[in-house]
């Protein structure tokens, strides 16, 4: 599966649309599928710099899609590779 490096918002918005039509869903059915109005997935789509991050997380989850947070420049870890590094904040 590909994965996009995404450093801006409008950097989302082909890749949220290509990931629903992929799915074949339809802005309607994406709307039904996260409780929202067709409307509103239509500007998700347009701007979404607008969108709060549980919604665009929802639309994603939505279509099968996980976002993954990494260090700028780290390489990307082996799917399933177990994650030992302890998050310091």
């Amino acid at each position: 599966m590909l994965s996009y490096v995404v450093r801006t918002p409008g950097q989302l918005i082909p890749i949220f649309s290509a990931f629903r039509k992929r799915n074949g869903l339809s802005q309607a059915e994406l709307a039904r599928l996260i409780g929202v109005s067709q409307q509103t997935v239509s500007q998700l789509e347009r701007n979404p710099d607008k969108a709060t991050l549980e919604r665009l997380l929802r639309a994603f989850a939505a279509m099968d899609v996980e976002i993954v947070v990494r260090k700028k420049g780290a390489p990307a870890e082996a799917e399933g590779a177990a994650h030992t590094e302890k998050a310091t904040w």
